[in-house]
C-alpha cells in the first residue's frame, strides 16, 4: 500500500487490538523528505501509544524458521553459514536477516536447519 495510507490502517489495527505489524511499504524517512519523516514519526507515535510492535517500514518482512513463520516476500527460505560472526559487519547481518536470510554460526547448524526445511516441505 502507499505510505500515505499506513497511518489510517495502523489506526484500524489499534481499534482491532492488533499487537504487531510488518510494514513492507516504503516512502518514509529513507526518502529524506519532510513528508516521509512526518509519516514515519506519525506511525511511531500511533504504535507507541497502542504498544504495537512494528517491523519496518521499508522492510522485506521477516522469517522465523523455528516458528515456521514467513511474513515476507521471501518465497523460499534462505540459509547462510558464516564461520565467524566477525566475517560480516553488524549492518550487513541486519540487512540479511531483514531480507529473510537465516544465519547460522556453523555448517552443522545450517545443515540441520536445511534438513528441517526439506522435511517440512514433504
Amino acid at each position: 500500500m502507499r505510505s500515505s495510507l499506513v497511518p489510517s490502517v495502523l489506526n484500524e489495527c489499534v481499534e482491532k487490538g492488533v499487537k504487531g505489524a510488518v510494514l513492507i511499504t516504503a516512502g518514509f524517512k529513507e526518502i529524506k523528505t519532510e513528508v516521509g519523516t512526518n509519516l514515519q514519526d506519525g506511525i511511531a507515535t500511533i504504535a507507541n501509544q497502542a504498544n504495537i510492535k512494528i517491523i519496518g517500514p521499508n522492510t522485506f518482512g521477516m522469517v522465523n524458521l523455528q516458528a515456521n513463520l514467513n511474513v515476507s516476500f521471501t518465497l523460499e527460505s534462505v540459509v547462510c553459514c558464516f564461520p565467524s560472526p566477525k566475517t560480516i559487519w553488524a549492518e550487513e547481518k541486519h540487512q540479511l536477516i531483514e531480507s529473510g536470510v537465516a544465519i547460522y554460526p556453523t555448517p552443522e547448524r545450517a545443515a540441520k536447519a536445511l534438513a528441517g526445511l526439506v522435511k517440512q516441505r514433504r
